[in-house]
């Protein structure tokens, strides 16, 4: 399909097609010449209207960011309540239309998927350029400021840094996950419009998923820390390759990681890789399955402390962080694949631990009468643990610091991010 529309300027055709081609998950970037051909020009026609191609991709960094923020501040301002988040009310007008934005528009959250996963300090660049536009990613400048240079961003308040983490996290998460892959890619007919999806998840994140009678006390969140620290005696040493895979990714990134790039960081040929592997994509899956059934082995065993359904969920989260924490060489290559989709091995590696696919598609009641089954909300749980302990590590916290923002974390999901509030204050799903 071309991108020719008489009624806009060819600059706006190259930017449509440029995007277009991230209306599915995509984790490189796109070259002139593709984006040439969909729109129907040479691409020697591109360079009349971007200087570079580094010209054409800040253009489009451009209008992502002012598309978003036109959105989020349009809404704002046609809702007088929503001004602050400490009216639950208004603060999911805003929720629901951000949810609904990135529900509407594949091509954006792949995007900026895309932009985090190349760049490391990307966190910094869109705090900045949504800032600059009049929104403040993470609510107010008391949670964070940028670094002099710009470049990065410096926690000054942890709890209100992690709870807008745990927003941006769990938006993108679901959309991804559970409306894009199940109700677009797979051809699915649609069960939720992108109204009704966006409500739902907004009521999720506002009043979580759990009746209070279910809720675990901040007091037995830490009783429970104590059993979930993996025995490193039962665990084998961390196969070299995937010691060097991880180092590849964190100079390189994943889009700059190739099997030359592994054999280089081991001082090996490539042949010899090759003698095991037949390409890149068969050696990760290969050493993501070992490491992925030894910490669910490990959770299997930590969950035996639980006295209910509810504190499995936790000891899940801590048990995956205290994994990765030991292992850390894990963390980046299963942090990258979690951003893609691709969370777990295949059922059959559960159901030699005795968990089969009939019990991963259970659904999981809620408050919020969101579609959750058992997998999904084990997936989202272990992005959640993982994402806290790389940014908990990005911004040089102490690992009690990770810990309690884990637990804040957990009562997020069980309570909703207003969990504090009064009672009379809260949402509820109009039932």
């Amino acid at each position: 399909m071309q991108y020719i529309n008489k009624g806009k300027q060819t600059k706006e055709h190259i930017l449509d097609a440029a995007f277009s081609f991230y209306a599915k998950p995509r984790f490189t970037n796109v070259s002139l010449s593709e984006i040439a051909v969909k729109t129907g020009i040479t691409k020697a026609a591109i360079f009349r209207h971007f200087k570079n191609k580094e010209a054409l991709f800040d253009a489009m960094q451009k209008r992502f960011f002012d598309d978003v923020a036109e959105n989020i501040l349009a809404n704002r301002n046609a809702s007088p309540q929503a001004d602050s988040k400490d009216d639950p009310g208004g603060w999911r007008i805003i929720l629901k239309h951000e949810v609904r934005l990135m529900a509407n528009r594949a091509d954006y959250l792949c995007y900026i998927l895309y932009k985090f996963v190349s760049n490391p300090d990307f966190e910094a660049v869109y705090y900045a350029e949504m800032k600059e536009r009049g929104v403040l990613l993470f609510d107010t400048d008391n949670n964070v400021i940028l670094t002099p240079d710009g470049k990065k961003l410096i926690v000054k308040n942890i709890s209100g840094y992690f709870c807008r983490l745990y927003i941006i996290l769990t938006i993108t998460f679901f959309i991804g996950h559970i409306y894009f892959d199940k109700f677009l890619n797979e051809g699915q007919p649609s069960v939720m419009t992108a109204e009704e999806f966006s409500e739902k998840l907004a009521l999720l994140i506002e009043n979580g998923i759990s009746e209070e009678t279910t809720w675990i006390s901040p007091e037995r969140l830490k009783e429970l820390d104590t059993g979930c620290c993996p025995d490193m005696s039962s665990l084998p040493p961390v196969d070299p390759i995937f010691s060097a895979l991880s180092e590849v990714i964190r100079k390189k990134g994943f889009p700059g990681t190739t099997v030359e790039s592994i054999a280089e960081e081991l001082g090996l040929a490539k042949s010899s890789l090759y003698t095991y592997f037949s390409n890149k994509d068969e050696l990760i899956v290969n050493l993501v399955q070992r490491e992925l059934f030894l910490l669910a082995r490990e959770i299997q065993q930590k969950t035996r402390l639980a006295t209910q359904s509810s504190e499995t969920g936790y000891i899940t989260m801590r048990t995956e962080l205290e994994y990765f924490r030991i292992r850390p060489a894990v963390l980046s290559v299963i942090g990258w694949l979690r951003l893609r989709g691709s969370f777990l091995p295949d059922v059959s590696m559960y159901e030699k631990l005795g968990v089969t696919n009939e019990i991963f598609s259970r659904p999981v009641e809620n408050t919020a009468d969101f579609p959750l089954t058992v997998k999904t909300y084990y997936e989202w749980m272990g992005m959640l643990s993982s994402t806290y302990l790389t940014q908990s590590r990005v911004h040089g916290l102490t690992m009690e610091q990770c810990f309690e923002a884990l637990r804040q974390c957990f009562q997020y999901i069980q309570r909703g991010i207003g969990y504090n509030r009064p009672v009379e204050q809260k949402q509820t799903t109009g039932k």
